[in-house]
């Protein structure tokens, strides 16, 4: 019995397989890519008033330096208005003697737009921006936001004491 080893042969299939199996993983990578990208928008919160944009810019920037809230606001620009950063306890990271509390800051972004076919109602969106790291000798990296922040709804209460 003669068997015929041939090396090239063995060869070409096995490149067809590989190559195949590459062109799997980079198109997974890429579905993983395109959808954590679209994920990890940040989530918003709006509502609706009935006040013209440019009042109710001016109310909400007294609201927010209100002692209640205590925001600093450093732009407010056309619909747009921007608070400093407020640190806070963030993660507890580890366990039993390695715990380490991660610090964390959040800055509110609110956008203020004209409803749709009335220029005396508007239209609030509130976006935050939450960061975090180790330590100070650890620069500040994004984290994903969640919903679960008391500080949006408190703004929002406050907004709604001043429309009625």
């Amino acid at each position: 019995m003669k068997r015929n080893y041939n090396l090239f042969e063995n060869l070409g299939k096995q490149k067809t397989i590989s190559t195949s199996w590459l062109w799997v993983i980079l198109m997974y990578s890429i579905i993983f890519i395109l959808v954590s990208c679209a994920a990890s928008r940040p989530p918003s919160f709006t509502m609706n008033y009935n006040i013209p944009p440019v009042i109710l810019q001016e109310k909400i920037k007294t609201i927010l330096d209100d002692p209640s809230l205590n925001l600093n606001v450093i732009s407010a620009y056309e619909g747009r208005i921007e608070t400093e950063f407020e640190d806070y306890p963030g993660e507890v990271h580890g366990y039993l003697w390695f715990k380490k509390i991660w610090q964390e800051r959040i800055k509110y972004i609110i956008i203020i737009k004209q409803s749709w076919g009335n220029s005396q109602n508007s239209e609030v969106t509130i976006y935050t921006e939450i960061e975090h790291r180790l330590n100070d000798r650890f620069e500040w990296e994004r984290k994903k936001t969640n919903n679960k922040n008391n500080k949006i709804s408190e703004i929002f209460q406050n907004i709604d004491r001043i429309d009625k």
